[in-house]
């Protein structure tokens, strides 16, 4: 009856249900190969979507090593050239402005492929992290003296502000650390014009926050999360565009984030947030007496 029910209309149907119910039972039945279909399609998506994610993986992890192993190859050129400008300027003086201008060079060139070879360290998950105990007020004092001359080269006002209280010692990986503040600090003056750049460092409950804000021409909003994407930059300024990308990489691997607060004409506000508990003073180990050695350093590069 119900095969006959399929193609004799609705009035056949309601009396095939009157017979089934008076027979004090009921049949139903329904039609699932759409639905069978559908869920098969979805399961190949799925294996076309995984072995092309394998796929891109693979891709991805080949052109991280190429980067790398380029970048590395760059270094020993690079610091022939540094190591030979440097040279020339002492011999020439300072004044000699073409040495000046191989030095910029080579430490601009050096920057980059310091950068490809962190991302490629990043994207290969080889980054290690190496918390130890920072004398705080150290740390701030030299992120200090490294942010001044930035200011004052770009003739521009530089101002540091601790939020009390700071503990003395904390847990934390201060080269890490160090790496990201170098970094927002080094942005700030290159991208302010006038006014000037700060740092700000305040801490509470095991975390430790670094904030440079600077008087710059701002980021819009639609731009405030793509400058985190790599190899892209919000202007004309030299640069890869990855360090952004590598610091906000590091600081979420260390547990913290890099976040961005700006208004395009009102500066912009890098804050820096990573755990960094309180500890006590490491224990000084005693001086470990070395005889002289002799050393041989042997390279076949006849220019280093």
């Amino acid at each position: 009856d119900v095969e006959r029910s399929r193609g004799l209309g609705d009035v056949y149907k309601r009396q095939v249900l009157q017979r089934q119910k008076d027979a004090g039972f009921f049949l139903f039945l329904r039609d699932v190969k759409k639905r069978h279909d559908a869920v098969q399609e979805i399961q190949q998506q799925r294996n076309e979507c995984a072995m092309l994610q394998k796929k891109l993986e693979v891709s991805s992890a080949a052109k991280s090593r190429f980067i790398a192993g380029m970048s590395h190859e760059f270094r020993t050129p690079l610091a022939a050239i540094q190591g030979y400008s440097a040279k020339i300027r002492e011999k020439l003086g300072d004044s000699c402005e073409e040495a000046a201008a191989i030095q910029r060079a080579s430490d601009y060139l050096l920057t980059l492929v310091e950068n490809l070879i962190e991302q490629g360290r990043l994207d290969s998950r080889d980054t290690l992290f190496q918390p130890r105990p920072t004398e705080l007020a150290d740390f701030l004092a030299q992120l200090e003296e490294m942010a001044r001359p930035l200011a004052e080269l770009r003739r521009l006002k530089f101002k540091r502000e601790d939020v009390a209280p700071l503990p003395a010692w904390v847990l934390v990986d201060a080269t890490r650390a160090r790496q990201i503040a170098i970094n927002l600090l080094g942005n700030a003056a290159k991208f302010t014009d006038k006014g000037g750049f700060g740092l700000m460092a305040a801490w509470k409950n095991g975390v430790l926050t670094l904030q440079v804000a600077d008087t710059g021409p701002g980021i819009p909003a639609e731009d405030q999360e793509r400058i985190f994407a790599p190899y892209e930059r919000n202007s004309d300024a030299p640069g890869a565009g990855l360090g952004l990308t590598i610091s906000r990489e590091l600081a979420r691997r260390m547990g913290g984030d890099l976040t961005l607060q700006s208004e395009a004409g009102k500066g912009s506000r890098f804050t820096l947030q990573i755990p960094a508990r309180s500890c006590e003073e490491p224990a000084e180990t005693g001086a470990v007496q070395i005889s002289a050695k002799r050393i041989v350093l042997v390279d076949d590069d006849r220019d280093m």
